[in-house]
């Protein structure tokens, strides 16, 4: 069973997250907007299932090893080319 994301609003986490497509954000340090957050997935299933979803399949289709090394090798010819 595929779980939704909320996360703390962090640029690596936003970035992964995609605030409302495969998850959902949260201001720093703001407890109020975390509890909105969750209670917002709480209480709407469909919301719940559609990030829950997306974030599985993200993670399925561009998180695996191929698509990762490949990622990885381009970023390193760019580093060690200036």
């Amino acid at each position: 069973m595929e779980k939704p994301v909320i996360a703390v609003d962090l640029p690596a986490l936003r970035e992964l997250v995609l605030s409302g497509e495969r998850g959902l954000v949260f201001e720093t340090e703001n407890p109020q907007v975390l509890a909105g957050t969750a209670s917002s997935v709480l209480q709407d299933p469909v919301l719940t299932d559609r990030l829950a979803w997306a974030g599985q399949e993200w993670v399925r289709s561009d998180r695996t090893i191929v698509a990762d090394s490949v990622r990885y090798r381009r970023i390193r010819g760019k580093v060690l080319t200036g």
